[in-house]
């Protein structure tokens, strides 16, 4: 797998449109590893024309230069590219930037991308994503980054609503393996029911534009209203002993994918809620059975689009921390499954020291005075440690004591009120 930069361009029709259009193409087959925010800048060179909103994506893939530079152009043609206008207008540009640390220059490719140094509408979002990156002969990107400060670039916000008002179409051609619907009582229930008639296996995974019993942890209603938010559950047919851990495996895969999508770093309160700013973003639900044959369920629920205001304190969406970043769900939901897909396979191999060791890297509470709680009643308080090796919280109460506690029927509150500590 290789490491490569695209910087995308468009400055006719609905730009925004054709930008998300080509993020989308190039996920299906890639992983994401970085997306920037949008820049809009004036044309250099060419005709009088439009400006343009210019982005950057960081990709893995398994194609090479060749063949990711076919795959653009055959995006940039299904975006309507036509090349008539040396340096003209156009509805979709992409350029590999860079390509692992190769340097090469055929007729039709040059790594790293020629101009790169002397345009800023590319620097300036490459700088964003990747301040630390140093070009393969040796410049950094901030020292090219400095040089071209001179240009104009403005971070571009759109008109402050979501745009991908097509979810289920798009994500109905994501995979064969994945059932889309408008509107559900329950994706877990759904799969659930699926899997009692012997129409899933193995992988398969349900996802509905709303829910109207959705549920999480502690049978707690989630609020999951049309157009809103990421509602997927995928089927898991064990090939182990049934531990958390394995909603752990789903919670890091979930942390991995917004701060890939959205380029904020989420973070995880025990056992696996999705948190960011001390507010809860998404949660994880994981319910197994031995009916009518062995299976697990993971169900997710992300709050996305929109914003809770003062209605729900304790909840916010990605588009809030993102501002002006908005989240397509369809790329969100494409990169979340191949993550998943990875994290439950270390999970299947009993991998749990790499579960646990990556899981911590998002963990929030430790150091964090908190309270735990059993059906509105709270049992003890303590400055939280760790995790054990089977995802035990540990806590250190006064006395000099120290407790572990299984996630079960137990929720964990800061001692301060608060849902979660804010980073600083």
């Amino acid at each position: 797998m290789a490491k490569t930069y695209l910087a995308l361009g468009s400055n006719l029709g609905n730009r925004a449109q054709y930008l998300r259009q080509a993020i989308r193409a190039l996920s299906r087959d890639n992983l994401i590893l970085a997306i920037s925010p949008i820049y809009e800048t004036a044309p250099m060179g060419g005709p009088p024309q439009a400006d343009y909103l210019n982005q950057v994506i960081v990709l893995e893939t398994a194609w090479t230069p060749f063949e990711l530079l076919r795959r653009c152009q055959v995006i940039e043609q299904e975006a309507g590219r036509q090349r008539i206008i040396q340096d003209g207008p156009r509805t979709l540009d992409i350029d590999i930037v860079l390509y692992e640390r190769q340097m090469f220059s055929s007729s039709t490719l040059t790594i790293p991308h020629p101009r790169l140094g002397s345009r800023r509408f590319v620097l300036e979002p490459l700088y964003r994503i990747d301040p630390a990156l140093t070009l393969p002969a040796g410049q950094s990107i901030e020292s090219l980054w400095r040089q071209v400060q001179d240009q104009s670039v403005r971070l571009w916000s759109n008109d402050g609503s979501a745009k991908d008002a097509d979810f289920i179409a798009a994500a109905s051609r994501l995979t064969d393996s994945l059932v889309a619907a408008d509107s559900l009582d329950s994706t877990n229930s759904e799969l659930r029911r699926l899997w009692a008639r012997g129409d899933a296996e193995d992988g398969m995974a349900v996802v509905a534009e709303q829910q109207t019993e959705g549920r999480g942890r502690l049978g707690r209603q989630w609020i999951s209203p049309k157009g809103s938010g990421l509602y997927v559950s995928v089927l898991v047919q064990p090939q182990r002993a049934m531990d958390p851990l394995l909603g752990f495996a789903a919670a890091v895969a979930l942390s991995e994918t917004v701060s890939a999508v959205t380029g904020i770093k989420p973070g995880i309160k025990w056992p696996n809620d999705g948190v960011i700013m001390g507010k809860k973003y998404a949660g994880i639900l994981v319910e197994a059975s031995k009916t009518p044959r062995p299976h697990a369920i993971v169900g997710v629920g992300v709050n996305v689009h929109g914003s809770f205001g003062n209605a729900v304190p304790t909840a916010t969406t990605l588009d809030q921390a993102t501002e002006p970043l908005r989240v397509d769900r369809t790329v969100l939901l494409d990169q979340f499954l191949r993550r998943l897909a990875y994290w439950i396979g270390i999970w299947q191999q009993a991998r749990n020291a790499e579960i646990l060791a990556n899981w911590r890297v998002f963990h929030v509470l430790p150091g964090a005075f908190v309270q735990i709680w059993q059906n509105d009643v709270a049992l003890m308080q303590g400055r939280v440690k760790d995790v054990d090796r089977y995802g035990h919280l540990i806590l250190d109460t006064e006395g000099g004591h120290t407790h572990r506690v299984t996630a079960g029927e137990v929720s964990v509150r800061l001692a301060d009120g608060g849902y979660a500590p804010i980073p600083h």
